[in-house]
């Protein structure tokens, strides 16, 4: 069973206004096009996973703030049919959200899993400041960074720490079979 998702489109405008973003601010601030962004506050669009993470840095916010309710709660467990859960059919992408947003933590876990061929296009790191660390449980992916690409096989990790500035970076998987990996994003310093 697959979690049911809030209005993103909703999010994105209470977030935007509340930080007193302009349309304009928002997509100099996220790199995406205003014309997008209005298709997407008015529900017109649906965003990629990619937009999302680009929305998420500009906002400041994680990307689970996108798409699921905030959480008071410090412990909880979380069952499957919970989590939240994008698959961008168009990129091969599905993205599901391990973990709650629980902003004095400052941190995230999500789970990708990815088609042969399948790209998150330029995701982004979620911000300047971050630590991410992306563990392939399950095929290998490329992680394309700063001019450079790294090849991550089931059971490596990869540590990006984005400390001067948010670099954009794009995750690939050349492989023949699915691949499946974890990342955890550390915005503690932020």
């Amino acid at each position: 069973m697959e979690a049911t998702i809030p209005p993103i489109h909703q999010r994105i405008k209470e977030l935007r206004s509340a930080r007193g973003f302009a349309l304009d601010e928002l997509a100099t601030r996220s790199g995406v096009s205003r014309a997008m962004l209005s298709k997407i506050e008015r529900g017109v669009a649906s965003p990629t996973i990619g937009l999302l993470c680009k929305i998420a840095a500009a906002l400041g916010v994680p990307l689970t703030r996108l798409v699921a309710e905030p959480e008071g709660v410090q412990r909880r467990l979380i069952r499957h049919e919970e989590m939240a859960t994008l698959a961008d059919t168009l990129s091969g992408v599905t993205r599901t959200s391990l973990s709650t947003e629980l902003p004095e933590w400052g941190l995230e876990l999500l789970q990708y899993e990815m088609v042969p061929g399948g790209s998150t296009g330029e995701a982004g790191s979620c911000g300047a400041g971050t630590r991410e660390i992306f563990y392939v449980t399950g095929g290998a992916v490329e992680v394309h960074c700063q001019g450079r690409h790294d090849t991550v096989r089931a059971g490596e990790a990869l540590l990006l720490d984005s400390s001067g500035a948010a670099c954009g970076y794009v995750i690939r998987n050349p492989g023949a079979a699915s691949a499946k990996f974890l990342l955890v994003v550390d915005r503690r310093r932020q």
